[in-house]
């Protein structure tokens, strides 16, 4: 009798993961990076995880040479996160070296599901 039973729970828990993963999926394709710095920052794909209540759009950032020759007055670029032209979040950070970043998209995880036609802007800070 208790194998049935956790052999249901299975079940439960992998259709649980196999749904938030096609949302998941779905929500990639969905988050795109426009590269106002393209002349100087390559990036990656764009990747989503949640950490610490928040859905995060990870990217490797590779410097190809300095920012300032992208027109920058300094190390400082920034990210825009957009949402039909509605502003959700802006940042700014150093951007000396290549590095991996995470663009904070939503702080709340209960929408998650609804993000779409998000963009994220990279450009000067300055």
């Amino acid at each position: 009798m208790a194998v049935p039973m956790f052999a249901n729970l299975r079940a439960f828990f992998l259709s649980c993961g196999l749904i938030f993963s096609s949302l998941v999926t779905a929500n990639e394709q969905q988050v795109l990076l426009e590269n106002g710095l393209e002349k100087c920052v390559k990036a990656g794909a764009i990747t989503l995880s949640e950490r610490n209540n928040l859905l995060l759009a990870e990217t490797d950032l590779t410097l190809l040479q300095s920012i300032g020759y992208c027109g920058c007055k300094s190390a400082v670029a920034s990210y825009a996160v957009v949402d039909d032209e509605e502003l959700i979040r802006h940042e700014m950070f150093i951007l000396k070296d290549s590095r991996r970043m995470s663009f904070v998209i939503s702080n709340d995880i209960l929408r998650d599901s609804e993000v779409s036609g998000v963009n994220v802007r990279l450009s000067c800070g300055n």
